[in-house]
């Protein structure tokens, strides 16, 4: 009997003494954990940071990040996880029926939650639909808007029921294809073609552990982007020739990423996934055209790999998410903001905007905008629109914004705007230096959040038989001669 419980002593103190030994003497070499984090640094003592605990609390992480068999223990607890609970540790990430994996946010959007109203998409369309005439009239430019497809609107039969996917609700997605129909704006629509193709298609077109289109997919889209252009420009484009596809369960790519980002022990068992091998025709007879892409992740499954350079000149660009250039940025950081605007339009032929459902709050980045900003004669620019659209781009803002409106039961573009004009109001009185559309914007807001002075001016706009806002514009107009230019 003593001599089991000494073995079992020494037994429990080798196990206990294995991650001291791994981490000192890597014995095991083990693979790195898949997506995105942010290594914990070593922390620095201080005596501040010891009496408030907070140097204890940081190193405590600092060693449970870099114990030995650190990877292997973090896969070990999330399969345990997924196997009896069906949870997926990894951010953003839904464990759908079937085993079926979505990131949230493209099921908030499918089920209306990420609604921002009719007025703001409305706006952005009618910036579109003028930006594509202009740019093609005065430079020959093709603008398009292309809505790329979204696992949760080709998969809703997997969405969980808590999400309530059943209902037949107002989305971005919907609106902005209903408002480019009204305006007779030229769009092409990827996630409805990817719907209707979801029963014959003889691939798969989405993984069910990745988020993006299958590489599949991927080649079909290419192929569809070098047809439109083909068509509105009358040219003959290289052609894309499939010379095999191998068919198989050992995925590529962006097939099983999020099966990755869950950090597993194995790869989940799933159906087989299509990967071409593609070719290109191209001769004298064929012409390349100028293109340049702003798009979401969906967009480097075709530049990742360059094929998508054998159907564009050489210096094709993707402005990812409107803010990094690449193929430049592989090399050197290159950002959008540093570039001539206006130089970098007016050489292209063709402009595809592109989004994701996920995205469509916040669709193509403010890169509509910008160019209407840049286009539009006699352009004025509404700082709270500005605010707007600010709030819109930064998720974690927007996001609580959405909930509160929800809790609230008032309409998410209500509750934003409100946001933007507190956020104007408030740099407003922190500074002294402002021009002209600040001024006539900061007394605006003052008229119209002041009920009894709002009701002055519409009773002035009735008697007068214009509208409020002309009757506000001349007044402010007044105000501002008055109360600040005097004062120059």
């Amino acid at each position: 009997m003593k001599k089991i419980k000494f073995f079992l002593f020494i037994l429990i103190f080798i196990v206990l003494l294995l991650p001291v030994l791994q981490k000192i003497y890597p014995i095991i070499k083990l693979n790195q954990l898949g997506g995105a984090f942010t290594p914990m640094e070593k922390p620095v003592f201080s005596t501040a940071d010891w009496f408030s605990e907070k140097y204890q609390q940081q190193y405590n992480k600092y060693l449970e990040e870099n114990i030995g068999f650190h990877e292997f223990l973090v896969k070990l607890h999330n399969t345990l996880d997924f196997v009896l609970f069906k949870k997926a540790n990894a951010e953003g990430v839904v464990t759908g029926k079937k085993n079926y994996m979505f990131e949230e946010d493209y099921i908030l959007e499918y089920n209306g939650y990420l609604f921002i109203g009719k007025t703001p998409i409305e706006r952005k369309v009618r910036q579109i639909k003028f930006l594509q005439d202009y740019l093609k009239k005065n430079f020959n430019i093709d603008f398009i808007p292309i809505f790329e497809p979204g696992k949760a609107s080709f998969f809703p039969e997997f969405i969980p029921d808590r999400y309530h996917p059943e209902k037949n609700v107002i989305t971005n997605y919907k609106y902005y294809i209903e408002c480019c129909n009204k305006y007779k704006v030229r769009f092409i629509d990827m996630n409805s073609w990817f719907m209707a193709m979801k029963s014959t298609s003889k691939y798969p077109l989405f993984p069910q552990y990745g988020i993006h289109w299958s590489t599949y997919g991927a080649i079909l889209a290419m192929d569809s982007l070098s047809k439109f252009i083909e068509n509105c420009r009358n040219i003959n484009m290289p052609d894309i020739i499939i010379k095999n596809i191998k068919y198989t369960d050992s995925l590529q790519g962006v097939d099983y990423d999020l099966g990755k980002s869950m950090n597993l022990l194995y790869q989940i068992p799933t159906y087989k996934m299509a990967y071409p091998e593609i070719t290109f025709l191209n001769n004298k007879t064929k012409t390349k055209p100028s293109v340049l892409v702003i798009g979401d992740s969906f967009y480097f499954q075709l530049l990742g790999e360059g094929k998508i350079l054998n159907l564009f000149t050489n210096d094709h660009s993707f402005w990812c998410y409107n803010a990094e250039v690449f193929p430049d940025y592989c090399k050197k950081e290159t950002k959008v903001e540093k570039l001539d605007l206006k130089k970098e339009i007016e050489k292209q032929d063709v402009i595809f905007a592109m989004c994701t459902e996920r995205f469509l709050h916040m669709a193509f980045w403010n890169f509509t905008e910008n160019l209407y900003k840049l286009y539009y004669p006699n352009y004025f620019e509404d700082n709270i629109l500005v605010n707007e659209n600010a709030i819109r781009r930064v998720d974690p803002w927007f996001k609580n914004l959405v909930r509160e409106a929800h809790v609230k039961n008032i309409p998410t573009e209500e509750w934003i705007r409100k946001n933007a004009e507190y956020v104007f109001t408030e740099n407003f009185t922190k500074t002294t230096q402002h021009t002209k559309t600040e001024w006539m914007t900061y007394y605006k807001l003052q008229i119209l959040n002041d009920r009894s002075k709002k009701e002055l001016y519409e009773q002035e706009a009735k008697k007068l038989k214009v509208s409020l806002d002309e009757v506000i514009v001349k007044e402010i107009e007044k105000k501002y001669n008055d109360e600040v230019l005097t004062k120059k």
